[in-house]
């Protein structure tokens, strides 16, 4: 399994040098491989097990969601109710400047944390 995210810098912070995402299975190890790639062209990798991931996934969630309502509705006070169902809606619309199908190039860039 393989999911590349790639996004074209157009709606970008400049601050943010997110290039591609990639994150798949490694079945000899048991984890799961996350590697991001930098407009610098730099490859940074992280091994995930699952006892990490139900960790980090609630919160990953919910910035998601602060940042998806942020950007829908700036100025809103939201009720709780409200909240869950514009966090669904912002979920499943598509990511307007996001290119899937690229291949995630990691071969041959350079790894900073690697020794």
């Amino acid at each position: 399994m393989r999911r590349v995210f790639q996004d074209d810098g157009a709606s970008c912070n400049p601050a943010i040098l997110i290039h591609q995402i990639q994150i798949k299975y490694d079945a000899a190890a048991d984890r799961l491989l996350m590697q991001v790639r930098t407009r610098a062209d730099e490859v940074f990798a992280i091994r995930l097990t699952r006892r990490i991931l139900l960790r980090l996934w609630p919160p990953f969630q919910q910035m998601g969601v602060r940042v998806a309502l942020a950007r829908s509705h700036p100025n809103a006070v939201l009720l709780p109710e409200a909240r869950a169902m514009l966090a669904d809606a912002a979920r499943q619309r598509p990511l307007p400047n996001a290119d899937f199908t690229r291949s995630f190039k990691g071969d041959g860039a350079h790894q900073p944390l690697r020794g």
